[in-house]
Formats: structure tokens, sequence, C-alpha cells
């Protein structure tokens, strides 16, 4: 299988296709609103603070504590990190756990360095 990197990776040139697998790929994380998450004050921390607990994650009422925002606000923000794959939501109960989805997350910074690497040199 082919990867996005070795896809890009060019010789001297790039060709169109190579440019345009590249530029797809991005778009890709642009329409999950990957970087939208990413650059938002507050999904920044509900990222931090849901990392704080590894894997095992965070109920949503011990995620509002720490912010001056009512739970519909943080609930909306929540939703967003996890349809963005940032966080991953875990059901025990009547209880949701958010933790960050951290192979995503890091897979998806990773390949964008590739890819910045490879196809803007």
């Amino acid at each position: 299988m082919t990867t996005p990197v070795q896809q890009c990776a060019p010789e001297r040139t790039q060709s169109a296709a190579d440019l345009q697998y590249c530029h797809d790929y991005f778009e890709r994380l642009f329409r999950t609103n990957f970087f939208k998450c990413l650059s938002d004050e507050t999904r920044q921390k509900i990222i931090l603070y849901a990392g704080q607990n590894g894997q095992e994650g965070m109920r949503v009422a011990d995620i509002v504590k720490h912010f001056d925002l009512d739970r519909t606000t943080v609930s909306h923000h929540l939703a967003m990190l996890r349809d963005s794959n940032l966080l991953k939501v875990t059901k025990r109960g009547k209880e949701r756990y958010y933790s960050v989805n951290v192979d995503y997350v890091i897979g998806a910074l990773e390949e964008v360095a590739n890819i910045m690497k490879a196809c803007c040199k």
C-alpha cells in the first residue's frame, strides 16, 4: 500500500496527480474541522483536561467544572472534537467519558508534517 508521503514524494518535480493527492489529504482534514478544533482555546483546554486521565477519560461533568461555561456549550465543543476524531467517547452506565484519540491525532499531525516535507521542497 502506498502511503501519502510515498505518493507525494518528489524526485525533482511533482506531477499534477501527486500534488492533487496532497491537496486532497489537507482538504479532508479541513472538512473534518481538525484544524478548526485545534485552533479554538476552549477546545484546546478540553483536549488537555480529557488527556489528563489517559485512556480512562474524563466525565462530562468533570470537564465542565474547569470552565465558566454552561454544560450545553461544553457539550457542543465535545461533540465537535468527537466528530473530528480528536476525542473518543466511552459510555459507562449513564456517564460518558471522553479521552484523547492519541493515535489519530499524532498520526494526522505526522502525516501533515510528512506531506509538507515531501510536497513543499
